[in-house]
């Protein structure tokens, strides 16, 4: 006779990630942006964008920190 055991499967887990997760939202742009994106950066528009907005909001909190500090 043959044994009917079911195998447990462990579920693999995910560990945690090297960046932080990102933060999905919508915003609204003018059609102008969008077509300078789609045309310059065809294949990483939402990356590129990304990329810009960060780079914005780092150079404001260094200005911030040397008027606050």
């Amino acid at each position: 006779m043959v044994d009917n055991e079911v195998e447990v499967k462990k579920r693999r887990v995910r560990g945690k990630s090297k960046k932080p997760a990102l933060i999905l939202t919508s915003i609204r742009l003018p059609k102008y942006v969008m077509d300078y994106f789609k045309q310059v950066h065809p294949n990483e528009r939402q990356a590129k964008m990304r990329a810009a907005l960060e780079e914005h909001v780092i150079t404001e909190l260094k200005q911030q920190g040397l008027r606050n500090g």
